[in-house]
């Protein structure tokens, strides 16, 4: 996999887990949305730290 294709999986992952937040309409289900969100926002972190890794190699 490409670093593109990883941040567009990444940025895929953030609007799924965003939505997700967005129809919650429980407590519980707002949890998980957030973890949710937060997972999907570290993968994007690291593949932008891995793409940049790449790129100045």
């Amino acid at each position: 996999m490409t670093p593109t294709d990883e941040i567009q999986d990444a940025l895929q992952r953030l609007r799924i887990a965003e939505n997700h937040f967005n129809e919650a309409a429980t407590p519980n289900q707002v949890g998980m949305a957030i973890f949710e969100y937060n997972e999907a926002l570290d993968h994007y972190e690291k593949a932008l730290r891995k793409a940049k890794a790449e790129r100045t190699a």
